[in-house]
């Protein structure tokens, strides 16, 4: 209802001091966005609802649970802890593909768009190579922008950019890509049961996925979210900033205990000027693992309620 923009226009001018009057709920943001720039500019705040997270299932469900099933209501809810509803995500992305993105007059090749979401999954956690998905699926770069573009917009792909710095290294420049939802990437990868997971060499980028996700749901607004990667190495999985505050944190589906495993957050701290990292990992409590590195266990941090662990 285009139409309804203007009077909502007219309706806020009438009382600016008044904020929250109007809620308006879009499952898709190309149409909304679009109207609310032409009509309501200056007058409007966007807040995007993501799939259940650990803080919201905590009474419910175990991390191990919401890592494999993923936080969309009914794939969460339906079978055990362990099983799957496949089929539930077979309509999903065949109805987002042929009905719902037809529906906002978005036209795509619905073969290619199911090839290209799928590929992603070689992807994930990794630098996003558009060439090199262009070039195996036999399409242009200019449609891979476009239909990665539709992916994000429509909330189901996260593109996370790098994080620059005046250090005097080579950073890389490219953006990394990820599932925004974890059972999204589970379904496209086949990984059907906590078993197949656990024993799949797609596990840690499947966990890194994950806790990215998680972290920044559970962060605040005004903590930006980036990856650090220098052209030998140093590397860190997720950098959240704030004012001149940066947070390196590295993630590690299995346990993490020596100073091999964190000698390149240990090179990120001294490279960013930072006092302080953590790992994220299955680790049932949180420990330190050297003066300036803190393990943080994914069950211990659901049990003390999910605080902000990087603003301390």
């Amino acid at each position: 209802m285009p139409e309804l923009f203007p009077i909502l226009r007219a309706l806020i001018d009438q009382d600016r001091k008044a904020n929250g009057k109007f809620i308006l709920l879009g499952s898709a943001s190309f149409l909304l966005h679009e109207n609310i720039n032409e009509s309501l500019s200056g007058r409007v705040a966007f807040i995007d609802f993501s799939p259940f997270n650990l803080l919201e299932v905590k009474n419910h469900f175990s991390p191990e649970a919401l890592w494999l099933k993923g936080g969309f209501p009914d794939a969460l809810m339906q079978y055990s802890e362990n099983e799957l509803n496949y089929d539930w995500f077979e309509f999903y992305t065949r109805t987002l593909i042929e009905r719902d993105l037809p529906a906002l007059g978005i036209d795509v090749n619905n073969r290619q768009f199911r090839l290209l979401w799928k590929m992603i999954t070689h992807f994930h956690g990794e630098i996003l190579n558009k060439s090199k998905i262009a070039s195996a699926i036999g399409i242009s770069s200019h449609t891979v922008d476009r239909y990665i573009n539709i992916l994000e917009q429509t909330f189901t792909l996260r593109i996370l950019p790098p994080f620059f710095s005046n250090i005097k290294k080579r950073l890389i420049k490219n953006p990394k890509v990820y599932f925004r939802d974890s059972r999204m990437f589970h379904y496209f990868s086949q990984i059907r049961s906590y078993e197949d997971l656990t024993s799949s060499p797609s596990l840690g980028k499947s966990f890194e996925g994950f806790v990215v996700e998680q972290v920044i749901q559970l962060s605040q607004p005004d903590w930006y979210p980036y990856f650090f990667r220098t052209s030998d190495g140093i590397e860190s999985d997720l950098l959240l900033t704030k004012g001149k505050k940066i947070v390196p944190i590295e993630i590690k589906a299995r346990p993490t205990s020596n100073a091999k495993d964190i000698k390149s957050l240990e090179k990120t701290l001294s490279l960013l000027q930072q006092p302080k990292g953590f790992v994220v990992s299955l680790a049932g409590d949180n420990y330190p693992l050297s003066e300036r590195v803190e393990c943080i266990g994914i069950n211990k941090w659901l049990a003390d309620g999910c605080p902000r662990f990087w603003e301390t």
